[in-house]
């Protein structure tokens, strides 16, 4: 699904009212991944669009200054390889945001919007099975296939077996940091 896509999933209108009050109203912290990042951004009034090309694959992200000195990525490399899978971006971020991760070809990789919701386009929750998992998603397939080629599956899943220690290690301090923060400042 696509954030925008509310008439063929009600529930993310749902999704996007429990936010905007979790994170407006009572400043509760959040934490979106994905999805999650696009719908934290047109929660609080930022615009998504189709994002072109489509980020699939194994991509560097780079943390921008702001990222450097976030909380949240204490410990964490500057560059990084993450899992990518997805054709939307935030096109505008919210009142209050600040990006903190950005790549290539999406100016907003991560962002934190005040000072207890963080989010991310990338994927850094990444385990053994996920490329292979994603991969029985036809749609999923069929875009991989679109634009990697045949042979891209094999090559991905090598790459993400190669770098799983890595994507282990960020996820973990990431999810630490993000607990800590939150634990200490709200």
């Amino acid at each position: 699904m696509d954030v925008w896509d509310d008439a063929k999933y009600p529930c993310l209108t749902d999704e996007k009212d429990a936010i905007r009050i979790w994170v407006k109203e009572i400043k509760r912290p959040y934490l979106g991944i994905c999805l999650g990042h696009q719908l934290l951004a047109e929660a609080l009034g930022g615009k998504c669009g189709l994002q072109s090309p489509p980020e699939i694959g194994i991509l560097e992200i780079e943390l921008t200054k702001y990222g450097i000195a976030d909380p949240i990525f204490k410990d964490v490399r500057k560059n990084q390889f993450c899992l990518q899978w997805h054709s939307v971006q935030v096109e505008e971020v919210p009142e209050n945001a600040v990006i903190l991760a950005s790549s290539s070809v999406c100016r907003v990789q991560a962002m934190r919007v005040g000072n207890l919701a963080w989010s991310m386009q990338y994927h850094v929750e990444v385990e053994q099975d996920t490329v292979e998992n994603w991969s029985k998603i036809p749609e999923y397939y069929s875009t991989l296939k679109k634009y990697l080629g045949d042979e891209s599956l094999e090559i991905l899943r090598q790459r993400a077996l190669e770098l799983m220690p890595d994507f282990n290690y960020n996820c973990k301090k990431i999810f630490e940091n993000f607990y800590y923060t939150v634990k200490y400042n709200s």
